[in-house]
C-alpha cells in the first residue's frame, strides 16, 4: 500500500507538471507589448496625399533589448504592388505581391536629459512575379512606437523622402490580396 501511494502521489505530481507546463505553452503575450500586425497604405507627400495604391501588410514582434532605451523588432509580412499603365489610352492594371521582411529600431526617451525619441523602419521585399528587383523602404517617426498609425518619413529605394505608410483601413481589400504561381507574360 505504501508504494501504490508513492506511485500515486508521483504520478499526480508528473501529471500536474505537465498540465502546468502544456497551461504555459498555451498562454500568450500580452498583445500590445510584444506582437502587431498592421496593413499601411503607401501614400505620396503633397497637398492631396495621393494613395499610390501599394500597401505593406505587416506582422512587427518584439525581438530584443539593444541598449539603454533601445529595442528591435523583427518585421515579417508582404508588400501589394499596383501599377496601373496607360499605353495606347488603354489602362493596363497590375497588382503583385512579394514577400517582405526587416526591422524596427525604437529609441525611447530614459530621463529628462535624454528626451530622444523615435522610430526607424527598415524593410526589403523580395522580387516578386512583375517584378525583377527587390523594393527597400527606409521609414523614420518620431514616436518611440515599433507599430505607429503611420511613418511620417518615407523613402523608397534610396529616393527622396516623398513618401509615408499610413494604416489602412480595416475594410481595405488591397491589404488582403494574395499571389502565388507564375506571372502571366501578356
Amino acid at each position: 500500500m505504501n508504494r501504490t501511494f508513492t506511485s500515486a502521489f508521483a504520478l499526480a505530481i508528473v501529471l500536474g507538471g505537465v498540465a502546468f507546463v502544456i497551461g504555459s505553452a498555451q498562454a500568450d503575450p500580452p498583445k500590445g507589448y510584444y506582437d502587431y500586425s498592421v496593413c499601411y497604405k503607401v501614400v505620396e507627400k503633397g497637398q492631396w496625399g495621393k494613395d499610390t495604391g501599394d500597401r505593406l501588410v505587416l506582422n512587427i514582434k518584439k525581438h530584443s533589448d539593444l541598449s539603454k532605451g533601445q529595442a528591435a523588432y523583427s518585421v515579417h509580412g508582404k508588400y501589394v504592388d499596383y501599377t496601373a499603365e496607360n499605353k495606347y489610352n488603354k489602362t493596363k492594371e497590375t497588382t503583385n505581391m512579394t514577400v517582405a521582411t526587416g526591422t524596427v529600431v525604437t529609441k525611447s526617451a530614459t530621463s529628462r536629459w535624454d528626451t530622444e525619441k523615435g522610430a526607424r523602419l527598415g524593410l526589403e521585399t523580395a522580387g516578386g512575379l512583375h517584378k525583377t528587383t527587390n523594393v527597400t523602404f527606409d521609414c523614420t517617426n518620431d514616436d518611440d512606437k515599433a507599430a505607429p498609425d503611420s511613418w511620417k518619413r518615407c523613402k523608397i529605394d534610396g529616393g527622396k523622402d516623398k513618401y509615408t505608410l499610413e494604416t489602412a483601413d480595416k475594410k481595405d481589400t488591397s491589404c488582403a490580396f494574395f499571389q502565388d504561381g507564375v506571372a502571366d507574360d501578356d
